[in-house]
């Protein structure tokens, strides 16, 4: 383009006019003004014409007006070219998308509240659709799925061969806190703060989800009740740390009435190359292995309940183990006096003179109890340990499974 102080009598560069100004005459017949040469005219026009011949848009030699322009004309056809088309609706309907253009634009206006959208000839991957809603209300925009966008909200529709329709829809209020990857089956979803993928969500560093991360199929459907939680078919993967306020649950049909909060339940077992470590409780249902190839050992605590130790010498204790009380391995009992300020082993030593006359034991077990003994006028041979309606203590046993 010709700068305009390239011409006579023009004013030179300045911080309004960088590449110079024309200048008109000072008076009349002064002769003193910028002149009208072709070159500068067509160097004005030449776009235009190139703009309309681009568009095949024939000059009609009838001058611009504010209603008939052909300049208009042009531009508009170079907008849509690269942006799209640019329609816009009053009334609910069906909307047929373009897809000679790669974008597209729709304006909707009052007082419309339902549009469907429908694809038209030539689409493919790539294709593009933005509508914005300028009617001052809701609108229910419907393509594989309906989506209710609010008034000044914009709703992008992008155009995926594989699912034969306009139904990728990302709505602007992502930004405010929502981001829809929306499929049929999920249209009915509004869930503010939510992120829900029919065909997961991968990524290399970090998902952060203010309210619920799903992966919705229909195997999942009984972990929806997850709230806040990671419903996932195929597992999670951590190459650090996975946080879990509540319950992380491998859940088959067996685990169905585990509810422990914060609990990790799992049938098939949790290998960890270091550590577990259990703020609260861990339970091992199916017993402890004692070393790399021992023996695995089952624990059980039975109240004792009432032993008036003063006047009785030995109690039974039903076990319940059944035939298994020949794999018992360890027993012990703690004892507690009345004031319950005192616990000991019933092995408690008296004499320390005599270290082998201690004041009770084990005498024997059957498949039915385990029978505690106290010694006649030894040191559990008192009213201290006389109360009835009262747990005397605990009886400890490891037996194998």
């Amino acid at each position: 383009m010709i700068r305009p102080d390239s011409y006579p009598n023009s004013t030179p560069p300045s911080g309004d006019f960088p590449y110079g100004n024309y200048k008109d005459e000072t008076a009349p017949g002064a002769n003193d003004g910028t002149g009208l040469f072709k070159d500068q005219t067509m160097d004005l026009l030449q776009p235009w014409f190139n703009l309309m011949d681009k568009h095949s848009i024939v000059p009609s030699n009838a001058a611009e007006t504010a209603i008939v322009s052909q300049t208009i004309e042009a531009l508009m056809a170079e907008i849509a070219l690269s942006c799209g088309n640019v329609d816009s609706m009053n009334a609910n309907g069906n909307y047929t998308v373009s897809c000679e253009n790669k974008n597209g634009f729709l304006i909707l206006e009052a007082p419309l509240n339902a549009v469907t959208i429908v694809a038209g000839a030539g689409c493919d991957d790539g294709n593009r659709l933005t509508v914005i809603n300028r009617t001052g209300g809701a609108v229910t925009v419907t393509a594989a799925a309906a989506i209710t966008i609010t008034a000044g909200e914009k709703l992008i529709l992008f155009y995926d061969s594989d699912l034969a329709s306009w139904n990728l829809l990302i709505s602007s209020a992502l930004f405010g806190g929502t981001n829809r990857f929306l499929g049929t089956t999920e249209a009915t979803s509004s869930t503010t703060g939510a992120t829900q993928c029919a065909g997961g969500i991968s990524s290399q560093k970090n998902i952060h989800a203010g309210g619920k991360l799903r992966a919705n199929s229909a195997e999942e459907a009984s972990g929806a009740s997850m709230v806040g939680g990671i419903a996932t078919l195929g597992g999670i993967r951590a190459d650090k740390n996975i946080s879990a306020g509540g319950t992380i649950k491998n859940a088959d049909v067996t685990e169905a009435a585990s509810k422990d909060t914060g609990a990790i339940v799992t049938e098939g077992g949790i290998g960890v190359e270091k550590s577990v470590f259990a703020g609260l409780t861990g339970t091992f249902n199916g017993g402890s292995k004692r070393g790399a190839a021992g023996t695995v050992l089952l624990e059980k605590i039975i109240p004792i309940g009432d032993w008036n130790m003063d006047s009785t010498v030995f109690v039974p204790i039903a076990h319940g183990l059944g035939a298994s009380y020949k794999k018992i391995r360890a027993i012990d009992a703690i004892i507690r006096n009345d004031a319950d300020d005192r616990y000991q082993s019933i092995y408690r030593i008296e004499d320390f003179g005599d270290p082998l006359l201690v004041n009770g034991g084990i005498a024997s077990w059957t498949s039915i109890n385990i029978e505690l003994i106290r010694r006649t006028g030894g040191f559990f041979d008192t009213p201290d340990f006389d109360s009835t309606s009262y747990n005397r203590g605990w009886v400890y046993i490891l037996y194998e499974a």
